[in-house]
């Protein structure tokens, strides 16, 4: 409740909070340290009282779409943010579904890639994820038409839980054509996930969202998977997808990007691909020879990051 009053304050960012807010201080605490920490717009106890009134009053409108709201000081994603930025935390997580699934011990594996995929690179990923559900990982993804959509699918149809992070509030699932998809992710014991529970007030605010989404897909993946890409300004959609390759390698995350020297070498489909092999030597590539070593490679940086989260989980 403090947190979503916080952010109804003029500049009180992610970092703000994070810095000030540890879990069970008082209103009077609270307006103390902001009224320190800002040079004008002092606000009253009382102003901060009704602005947790007002969220009180949302939340209530929501609660039916949602069976969890958790804090970035909660235990539940305490491996996963444990080297992102103040200023990009989420603070607050509405969730739907196992939210266990946040927690440092899951092996979660983000598929990701463009909403306009050709037949054949749609039939690959489909393969891919299939290999992946069969060690056991949760996939991760967007609910996002193409890419995302056969990622979670793939994974329902296996009965392997699945994590869809929505740039919307859980009351109004985008894109539409998706929603009995994310009913399916529940029903099949996986999460729906955003940081929003209120509309967006302007076109603007909402791209700014879907931009929020792809650092999440990354933020709380173990690896992060390309299926396919366009390059900036060249045909298709993957805007998201090279936002959330970004966000991966500065989280750290390992990087796959699907791609074969031969078939993909002047696909404009696979140009995202292509670029982010050319400047990082340190990313994987996968291809129908080497798909079953490169499925065990990131099976085992998963249970190698399993260990670590268990370990960090146990200093906490």
């Amino acid at each position: 409740m403090n947190i979503l009053a916080l952010q109804q304050i003029s500049g009180i960012g992610a970092a703000w909070v994070v810095k000030h807010i540890k879990g069970g201080e008082s209103c009077g605490q609270i307006v103390e340290m902001v009224n320190a920490t800002r040079k004008s717009q002092i606000i009253s106890v009382q102003g901060f009282t009704a602005k947790r009134e007002r969220v009180l009053k949302r939340l209530a409108r929501e609660s039916a779409s949602f069976d969890f709201a958790v804090a970035f000081c909660d235990d539940d994603w305490s491996y996963y943010v444990a080297d992102v930025r103040s200023a990009q935390m989420p603070l607050v997580l509405f969730c739907r579904g196992n939210v266990g699934l946040l927690r440092g011990n899951t092996a979660n594996v983000a598929v990701i890639g463009t909403q306009t995929p050709e037949p054949d690179s749609s039939a690959f990923e489909r393969v891919l994820v299939e290999k992946l559900t069969s060690h056991n990982v949760c996939i991760v993804s967007g609910l996002a038409y193409g890419c995302d959509s056969i990622a979670h699918q793939v994974a329902v149809d296996n009965i392997v839980s699945t994590i869809a992070f929505l740039p919307s509030p859980l009351s109004n699932i985008l894109p539409m054509g998706n929603r009995n998809l994310a009913e399916q992710i529940v029903a099949n014991g996986g999460l729906l996930v955003s940081e929003y529970c209120d509309e967006p007030e302007s076109r603007y605010e909402l791209n700014g969202r879907y931009a929020e989404r792809d650092r999440l897909q990354a933020m709380f993946s173990r690896v992060v998977v390309l299926a396919s890409g366009y390059q900036k300004n060249v045909g298709g959609r993957a805007g998201g997808s090279r936002l959330a390759m970004r966000y991966a390698k500065e989280y750290g995350r390992l990087r796959a990007v699907v791609y074969d020297n031969v078939l993909h070498a002047e696909r404009l489909d696979f140009g995202l691909n292509r670029d982010i092999l050319t400047n990082d030597s340190s990313v994987i590539s996968i291809d129908e020879r080497n798909i079953d070593a490169t499925i065990d490679r990131i099976v085992s940086e998963c249970h190698k990051n399993s260990v670590k989260s268990r370990q960090f989980e146990l200093l906490l």
